[in-house]
């Protein structure tokens, strides 16, 4: 009998209500627990997914005991009572109807993973916390590990990668893991955009620090958060160039030079003076600069300083690295054979033979006579003669070096017969 007063009673609760909100016109006023009640909170299962998990929350709701204005103390809450939810951790409706003193609502994982602590609520201090919170994505087995490379960086963009790796406590990497990285200055590539792990349980950001000295950069996922680390701005040596490759070029000529040395960075400036042209400059890493130039037809012969300057102002320089000169190229020599003898007469035939011009043959036997080296007008053959030994043999090869260092060699360009 008691319970069909009781369900009578909160009948006639919510029947007034409605009424009530006809004739003002007004939205009927949530029905809520009277002070004094009770609420337990459930959850089944206690555990879910990260993602599509989903955990029935169920509240039982009993009245306060009979007492002054409490016409029928005790039993459970009436139908329509309002029961407010709200979690940390992933979703859940805002609110639910009693029936039968029972209320249920639905915990569904939103990809983060953490411990869901779920409240319940209904009317002036009347709530119930769910203990223990339900467990989404296994987060007490997450660990977050953050790393960053650099983790001191320079110009000319002052940028890490920012990699969090994500795994369980056995070190087993767990993919599909949602993430949100964070910094504490500078800016993120992920502007707090939700990222998920890959197959290795990674997933990537980049960090620039602008104006800031340093930041420190943490990956969350829901309520588990990894240390953080930190990432600062470095000082920067200046570049040092050490060689160039080739070290002469002749005039009205377009070649790619290599430069070595240390600290170069992207988009450093290279310069080789008045009457050569830098045609473009490609990065290969912090020691090599690869440099097409061209040099004007008009160009002053001679030792050039090469220097290159890095994006943030600082700049290094090699004093008589590189030589604008004639550089010889040979094309045959005259006789291409000679048995053994002393003063024998050669023509060297070819370009760019400048007077001064050192003669060379490879291997034994073939002396040149320096006193008899002589360069043509045109600067197209010279004229010398050799002394070849008894018994050498051999095809040899033959190299012209003028004096402003520009040398040319032709292999297998004569052979002695002695």
């Amino acid at each position: 009998m008691r319970d069909k007063r009781l369900a009578s009673w909160g009948g006639l609760l919510v029947a007034g209500a409605a009424v009530l909100a006809s004739l003002t016109g007004c939205e009927p006023v949530p029905l809520t627990a009277t002070p004094g009640s009770t609420l337990s909170i459930s959850a089944n299962p206690t555990a879910i997914s990260a993602i599509g998990g989903v955990s029935t929350i169920t509240v039982i709701g009993f009245r306060p005991d009979a007492g002054e204005n409490q016409p029928a103390g005790g039993g459970t809450l009436p139908d329509g009572t309002q029961i407010f939810f709200t979690t940390n951790v992933g979703r859940i409706e805002e609110r639910v109807e009693m029936v039968n003193g029972i209320a249920r609502g639905f915990l569904r994982s939103d990809g983060r993973a953490g411990q869901a602590t779920v409240v319940a609520r209904s009317g002036a201090g009347v709530e119930a916390t769910l203990e223990p919170p339900v467990l989404i994505g296994n987060a007490e087995g997450i660990n977050i590990l953050v790393t960053a490379n650099p983790a001191t960086v320079g110009p000319p963009d002052f940028t890490s990668n920012i990699v969090a790796t994500v795994f369980d406590n056995d070190n087993n990497p767990l993919s599909n893991v949602p993430l949100v990285f964070t910094t504490t200055a500078g800016a993120l590539a992920s502007q707090g955009s939700i990222l998920r792990t890959n197959q290795l349980g990674q997933a990537s950001d980049r960090l620039t620090l602008e104006n800031e000295q340093s930041a420190s950069v943490t990956a969350t996922s829901g309520t588990v958060s990894s240390t953080p680390v930190p990432v600062t701005r470095g000082t920067i040596n200046a570049p040092i160039v050490s060689s160039v490759s080739p070290t002469i070029v002749d005039r009205d000529t377009t070649v790619n030079v290599t430069l070595t040395g240390l600290n170069f960075q992207p988009g450093a400036i290279v310069s080789f003076g008045e009457g050569v042209g830098v045609d473009s400059t490609r990065f290969i890493n912090s020691t090599t600069l690869s440099v097409r130039i061209t040099i004007d037809s008009s160009a002053t012969t001679g030792t050039r300083t090469i220097t290159v300057t890095n994006p943030d102002g600082q700049s290094g320089s090699l004093v008589g690295a590189f030589r604008v000169g004639r550089v010889p190229i040979i094309s045959g020599v005259d006789p291409q054979t000679s048995g053994a003898g002393t003063g024998i007469a050669l023509k060297i035939i070819g370009v760019n033979f400048v007077p001064g011009a050192f003669v060379n043959f490879s291997g034994t036997g073939v002396t040149v006579d320096t006193s008899t080296v002589t360069v043509s007008s045109d600067g197209n053959t010279i004229d010398l003669e050799v002394d070849i030994a008894t018994g050498a043999t051999g095809q040899r090869s033959v190299t012209v070096t003028n004096p402003d260092g520009g040398s040319g060699t032709l292999a297998n360009a004569f052979e002695p017969t002695g």
